[in-house]
This record gives C-alpha cells, structure tokens and sequence, in this order.
C-alpha cells in the first residue's frame, strides 16, 4: 500500500491549534476584536491539499466499504459509478459506462469503458458490473440507491450490461447508473459483504488510500486512473477534526464545512479567498429591522478552496447568524469551484 511521502507533525499542530483556539475563544467572550493569521502547515509539500471532507466521532474508523452508511468520505474518490448526474446542471455524464442506451421501457443496456483498470493494476470489465449488481440483490441492505426495486435481471453480452426492469420504467436508469461497482476479484472472496469494511480498498477512481489513523488519513493519485492525465493534485490529507477556527487558520486547501459570516472570516482571511452559493441554495440568515439595533450576519455551510502556495492572512471577527447554515462552495481566485460530487470531465 502507497504512503504519503510527508509525515506532518500531528502533536505539535493540534498543541498550536488548540492554544489558538483557547485565545481566540477568549478573546472572543470578552468583546475583544482580534486577528487572526492564517498561514499553510509548512509539513504538507506543494503537491498535497489538506481538505476538510470528511470527519471522525471524534476519530476516524477505518472504513471503505462504499455501501455501509458509516463508508469514509473517500469511498468517493476511489470507487466510481457507471455514470454520474451533475447536481448543478442535471446532466448525466457517462463514466465507467460510455453510453446508456434504452431499446424499449423495460431494458437498460450499458456499454462498458474499456481500458479501465483497477488500482491493483487488474483489468475492469463487464463482469465486475454483473457482480456488483448480483451482490446487491442478495444483500438487500447494502443497495443503497434501491436498484433491484426496478431491476428484474442483469447479464453481460459483450462488452454490454443488460438490465431487465420490472416493468416500463425508463427513468430507472438514472438511479441504477449511480451504483458504485467493486471489483469481483476482491469481493467474492468476502464472506459477508454487509459486515465487510474494505480497510485496503482496490477500485478505480482517482485516488488510492495511503496513510491512516484515527486522526488523520492520506490519499495518493492513482497512476493506473484512466483518466490520470487529468488528476494534478498527487496527495490529499484529511483530518477527523475540522473546526471553523481550523478551516480559516490552519491552512486548509479545500473545505465543505460550517463557517459562520463566511464574507467576514473566510473571505476576511485571504484577498483571494472566495465562496459561491450552489443553484437552490436558500439565505438563512435576513437582515433585521432597522428598529431592532441588532447585527446579524450569513452562515454558510461552505466549501472552501486555498491555492497552493497560499500566503498569510488577518480575519476580524463578527456578529453571526444563529440560525441554520446555507450550503455554500468557496474557493480562491482563480481557482476552479465546483460542487462536491459533482464531477466535470475536462
């Protein structure tokens, strides 16, 4: 198993955080307005983002089977779909699937992307999609997207999935294309899959686990990716704890986390620190009445992007919303922003 080429200095990092914390907290309950400097943790190479995607209760459990509720956040980019729906536009974007075609209302058939290799370096093929499909049906529990409440059968011909519906039912496809597939080298060994929890996971998506413990783990580019040409970011850390004091102080590349005033302190702790609001997404917070003398400021649930190479930064800290969070994305200036799990293919 691949492991990160950095070790950060985990101690020391969450002794400064939390000291940190302790003053800005105080401060804080005093009335005192502060700054707070944001600078990158000189650890983590050029080639590495720190991310705030996932999170441990409090630590992490080392977890990566993609069809148990409690899967690490990473199962997302390491086992891939046979086609993906865009939040942002509706689109579907074919995947390990080139094409879906519908013949007639009952019968789905998928052309399988050949070339696709697993990152133990095994060849994916259609008889990994029969499997995943087959595997589903006999554990109930772990078809997550409710495929076989629409699937009759599946088979393979060719170089095509076959799916057979239980009736005229063409907007079917649409959730049966979204299940992840799991290589059946792997998983028809394992005894029980509902139990399993995949802790050395083989897939086919853009990264590879590295490094794991209960407070942090690594995730290494996949060189065997079929689409690793498009993949610049070679490492990505993800620590179990991600505050808002963390998101805005520590360095942090990328985040989808609650940031209170996103405009006075994410966008506060770096000129070229952005954010942008997902299409439906809701104001939580609305100005008060001029009557009521009161300061009221948005909460965001923000996602969260920092160049590489970022430099230091000062926040000011103000009045926040208590109301509930509105989804948000940030990212920095010139930087691309796009909405978790919404995949663009370049």
């Amino acid at each position: 198993m691949a492991t990160m080429h950095t070790t950060p200095p985990r101690r020391a990092r969450r002794a400064a955080s939390a000291l940190v914390a302790i003053v800005a907290t105080a401060l804080v309950l005093t009335g005192c307005s502060i700054d707070i400097k944001s600078a990158p943790d000189p650890s983590l190479g050029s080639d590495t983002m720190l991310i705030a995607a996932d999170t441990g209760s409090p630590s992490l459990q080392r977890v990566f089977n993609p069809f148990l509720p409690n899967t690490r956040i990473a199962s997302w980019y390491m086992f891939e779909p046979l086609a993906i729906l865009n939040d942002l536009n509706g689109k579907e974007v074919p995947w390990l699937a080139t094409k879906t075609s519908i013949p007639d209302p009952q019968t789905v058939v998928f052309t399988i992307r050949k070339g696709v290799k697993w990152s133990d370096g095994k060849a994916f093929t259609p008889a990994d999609v029969e499997f995943t499909f087959d595997m589903l049906k006999k554990n109930p529990s772990l078809d997550l997207k409710g495929a076989w409440q629409y699937m009759k059968s599946v088979e393979v011909k060719g170089d095509d999935v076959v799916v057979h519906l239980k009736g005229d039912d063409v907007p079917a496809a649409q959730i049966i294309e979204q299940t992840q597939i799991v290589p059946k080298h792997i998983w028809s060994k394992v005894k029980d899959p509902s139990t399993f929890t995949n802790p050395n996971p083989v897939a086919t998506g853009p990264y590879s686990l590295g490094n794991f413990t209960p407070q942090e783990y690594s995730m290494n580019k996949n060189p065997l990716y079929w689409q690793a040409d498009k993949v610049k970011v070679q490492h990505l850390v993800l620590p179990a704890s991600n505050t808002q004091l963390d998101v805005v102080t520590k360095g942090y590349d990328w985040a989808f986390s609650f940031i209170s005033d996103v405009k006075g302190t994410w966008n506060a702790a770096n000129p070229t620190n952005t954010y942008w609001f997902p299409p439906g997404a809701r104001s939580a917070c609305s100005r008060t009445s001029p009557r009521s003398r009161s300061t009221t400021s948005t909460s965001a649930r923000a996602s969260a992007t920092r160049s590489i190479g970022r430099a230091s930064a000062t926040r000011q800290p103000r009045a926040t919303c208590s109301r509930p969070a509105r989804p948000a994305c940030c990212c920095r200036t010139r930087s691309r922003c796009s909405t978790p799990r919404s995949p663009t293919r370049a």
